[in-house]
This record gives structure tokens, sequence and C-alpha cells, in this order.
């Protein structure tokens, strides 16, 4: 079953965005994964922005290094 206080948290990251990391942490932690990692690109502009647990950081790092969105 999903966690109620994970719902409040999605809710307050909408107003809080720095608290997305902390939040990617413990819903891979509920669910079992690394980590977690949220990001948009706009290839009109080459823009990416992303937000990522601490736990997944460096997979990010290299994810995003390696020009795999591109």
């Amino acid at each position: 079953m999903f966690r109620e206080d994970l719902i409040d948290q999605i809710y307050e990251c909408s107003f809080v965005g720095q608290n997305w990391p902390v939040l990617l942490d413990e819903l891979s932690k509920s669910s079992g994964a690394v980590g977690g990692f949220l990001f948009s690109f706009d290839p009109a502009v080459g823009i990416l922005r992303s937000v990522t647990s601490e736990r997944f950081r460096s997979h990010a790092d290299d994810y995003i290094g390696g020009n795999w969105i591109l």
C-alpha cells in the first residue's frame, strides 16, 4: 500500500521544489529502487533540467554526462 505521507510530500514539493531529492529518495526506498531521477529536456533549445535523489546522483550524472538524452 502506498504511504499517505508520500502523497503529502508530493504536494509539498510542488510549492517547495528543493524537497524533491528527499522525496525521490523516500519513493525509491519504498519501492526497492536504487534512487529517483526526474528530468525535462527541451531539444529546441538544448536545455535539460533535472532533480535527483542523493542515492542516485552518480548514476544521473553519468546518464546526463553521457548525452543519453540527446
